[in-house]
């Protein structure tokens, strides 16, 4: 199930890990996040929503 098609939520999850880390807040490692998907057989990261529209298939 695909929540948000914007790219939103990795940049949420990006900037949540930044301002931790900036903080000086302890953590075992750092997290990153990004969007991926497929559009005729190409492997794409950090897609559009056009190009999400368009999608095989979303990983």
């Amino acid at each position: 199930m695909v929540v948000y098609l914007t790219g939103t939520r990795a940049a949420c999850i990006n900037a949540a890990t930044l301002a931790l880390a900036d903080a000086g807040i302890p953590m075992r490692d750092i997290v990153t996040s990004c969007s991926a998907g497929y559009l005729c057989s190409t492997p794409l990261l950090g897609m559009t929503l056009l190009y999400i529209l368009s999608l095989e298939r979303i990983i």
